[in-house]
């Protein structure tokens, strides 16, 4: 969105280092979303399988601290 605003605006408005700055730490932020939430669960996941897969899967097993 903020390429497609950008194209729709006067060029001059623009910084293009703001911009690269912006851009970087945008996909940095969700790269770290990512790591920080999904990976802890997944690494967790497989070794609650025993009783079943359906256990490791439940909301007891994600939410757990």
């Amino acid at each position: 969105m903020l390429f497609c605003l950008r194209g729709l605006t006067d060029r001059a408005a623009w910084s293009d280092r703001l911009l690269r700055t912006m851009f970087w730490s945008l996909n940095i932020g969700l790269a770290l979303m990512v790591f920080v939430s999904l990976v802890p669960a997944g690494i967790y996941q497989p070794g609650q399988h025993y009783p079943g897969v359906w256990f490791a899967r439940s909301p007891e097993v994600i939410t757990r601290n």
